[in-house]
C-alpha cells in the first residue's frame, strides 16, 4: 500500500510539474503581445518591432542557413512607449535571407515565417515588388482582405502612404488603443513578420481630420507614430516629423511628412511641406544616383482632386518644387499618394519637366468615394472599388528598363488596366515631347 501510494505521490508531482510548465509556457506565449513587424531594412541591417504586455527586456536574434546566431540586438520595453520596442539587427550581408526569433525576459518565440531578406546594395540593378497602401480602418473591414491579397503577390516590400489606422483623436490612450487594435489584424500581422513596411501618417492616424502643424499635442502623436512604425531615423532631426528616405539598390525612396509643419491653407505662404523638409527633398534628390525616385506624401498631388488639404489648396509650393526639380535637372521621379479612397494613377506637366506620374493608391480598408468630375491627365482608374491597392513593378536589370504598375482588389483580380512607364519617358530628352502613358484616358 505504501508503495501504490508513493506511486501515487510521485504520479501527482510528475503531473504538478508537466501543469507548471504549461503554465509558464503560458506565460511566455502572454509575455509577447504583438509582433515581430519588419520595417526599415538596408543592404547590411534591418529593423524588427515587438511589442510586450509588461515591462521587460526584448532580444532579437538572426540566424544563418546553419541556425547560428549571426546578429542580436537588444532593447528594454516600458509603459512610456507602451511597452514597444524597436530592435535594429547589424552586419549582415547583402541579398541574403535570416530566420529570427524573438527572446522576451527568456523566452524564446520563433516562427517559421519569421525571415528577413536584406536588400541590394545602393547601385545595383533591381527586380522590385511593391505594394502602395493607404487608408484602413480595422473597425470596417476587420478580414482584412486587401492585405491578404497583397500577400498573395508575395512583395519585397510596403509603402503605407497614411491614414494607416484611423485614430481621429487627440488623445494618447486613443493613438495607442488603434495602433494596438492595427497590430492584432491577423492577415496584416502574417504579412508585416516577414515583408518590410515603411510608413508616414495622413491626417486621421496625425490627430483629426485635415489637420496640420497647429495641431496641439503633436509631439505626443508623433511619439506614438514611431514607437509603432519602425522606420529610420527623421533626418531633420528628433520631433521635427516623420519624413525619411531610403535606398533598395538603384531605387531611392522618399516619405514626407504632410502634416507635421503644414500650416493652415490661405494663409500668405502657405506650407504643407516647411521650409527645411522642401530644402532637405531637393537637396538629397538632386545629389541622389538612383535610376528611380519614388516620393511618396499622404495627400494627391494632382491638382484636378481639389480636396481641402491636398496639393490643390498649396499649388503655388507644389509647383515651386517641380520648378526646382526641373532646374536642377532630377531624372526619374514617380510621385506616390494616398487619401482619395480610390486607385487612380495621373500624368502632370510641369514646365520645363519631363511627365510626372502620379500613382494614388487608396482604399485598402475604405469604402470608395467618386472621382473628381476634371479627367484630364486620367490615366488609370479603378471606379467603385473598395479594398483596392496599387502594386510595382520595377525593373532597372533589363535592357529596357521601366514600372508596370497594377491595381488589385481583395479577390486578387486585376481591377483595371495595367500601366507602364518606360524608365526612358522620365528624364530630359522626354521633356515637350508628345509622349502619353499607354490607354491615357484624357483623350
Amino acid at each position: 500500500m505504501a508503495l501504490v501510494l508513493s506511486a501515487g505521490l510521485l504520479g501527482l508531482g510528475f503531473c504538478i510539474l508537466i501543469l507548471l510548465s504549461f503554465g509558464a509556457n503560458d506565460a511566455g506565449r502572454r509575455s509577447l503581445a504583438h509582433g515581430p513587424v519588419l520595417g526599415h531594412v538596408t543592404d547590411r541591417s534591418a529593423r524588427v518591432w515587438a511589442r510586450t504586455r509588461s515591462p521587460g527586456t526584448v532580444v532579437c536574434e538572426a540566424l544563418d542557413a546553419a541556425g547560428e546566431v549571426v546578429s542580436t540586438a537588444t532593447a528594454s520595453t516600458g509603459r512610456e512607449h507602451d511597452c514597444t520596442a524597436t530592435l535594429v539587427l547589424e552586419g549582415l550581408s547583402p541579398e541574403t535571407s535570416y530566420p529570427y526569433r524573438i527572446r522576451v525576459d527568456g523566452t524564446v518565440f520563433a516562427d517559421p515565417a519569421w525571415t528577413l531578406r536584406t536588400w541590394p546594395a545602393p547601385g545595383t540593378p533591381v527586380r522590385l515588388r511593391i505594394g502602395i497602401t493607404s487608408c484602413f480602418d480595422d473597425r470596417e473591414f476587420p478580414e482584412a482582405r486587401g492585405y491578404a491579397a497583397l500577400a498573395s503577390l508575395e512583395p519585397d516590400f510596403v509603402l503605407a502612404l497614411g491614414d494607416n489606422a484611423y485614430i481621429d483623436s487627440t488623445k494618447v490612450a486613443a493613438h495607442r488603443l488603434r495602433y494596438r487594435s492595427l497590430r492584432s489584424v491577423a492577415p496584416l500581422a502574417a504579412l508585416a513578420c516577414h515583408v518590410p513596411t515603411l510608413a508616414v501618417w495622413d491626417d486621421h492616424n496625425f490627430g483629426k481630420n485635415d489637420s496640420g502643424g497647429w495641431l496641439p499635442g503633436k509631439g505626443a502623436f508623433l511619439s506614438c507614430f514611431r514607437d509603432y512604425w519602425p522606420n529610420p531615423p527623421c533626418p531633420l532631426g528628433e520631433g521635427e516629423g516623420c519624413c525619411f528616405a531610403a535606398r533598395v539598390g538603384d531605387v531611392g525612396i522618399w516619405m514626407l511628412d504632410g502634416r507635421w509643419h503644414r500650416t493652415a491653407p490661405g494663409e500668405s505662404g502657405a506650407t504643407m511641406l516647411g521650409e527645411r523638409q522642401r530644402a532637405w527633398l531637393t537637396e538629397s534628390l538632386a545629389s541622389s544616383a538612383a535610376r528611380v525616385k519614388l516620393v511618396a506624401i499622404g495627400v494627391p498631388w494632382c491638382g484636378r482632386m481639389k480636396k481641402p488639404d491636398s496639393w490643390a489648396a498649396y499649388i503655388e509650393e507644389r509647383d515651386a518644387l517641380f520648378a526646382e526639380w526641373a532646374r536642377c535637372r532630377i531624372p526619374g521621379i514617380v510621385l506616390l499618394s494616398g487619401d482619395t479612397h480610390y486607385c487612380s494613377a495621373w500624368r502632370i506637366d510641369a514646365p520645363g519637366m519631363y511627365p510626372l506620374h502620379e500613382i494614388n493608391s487608396s482604399g485598402i480598408g475604405r469604402e470608395p468615394r467618386d472621382l473628381p468630375r476634371e479627367r484630364d491627365g486620367l490615366l488609370r482608374v479603378a471606379e467603385n472599388r473598395a479594398e483596392c491597392f496599387w502594386f510595382l513593378e520595377i525593373d532597372t536589370a533589363s535592357p529596357e528598363p521601366g514600372i508596370v504598375g497594377t491595381v488589385y482588389g481583395p479577390d486578387g483580380q486585376i481591377a483595371c488596366e495595367p500601366l507602364s512607364i518606360p524608365l526612358s519617358s522620365l528624364g530630359f530628352d522626354a521633356v515637350g515631347s508628345p509622349y502619353r502613358s499607354p490607354g491615357w484616358l484624357g483623350e
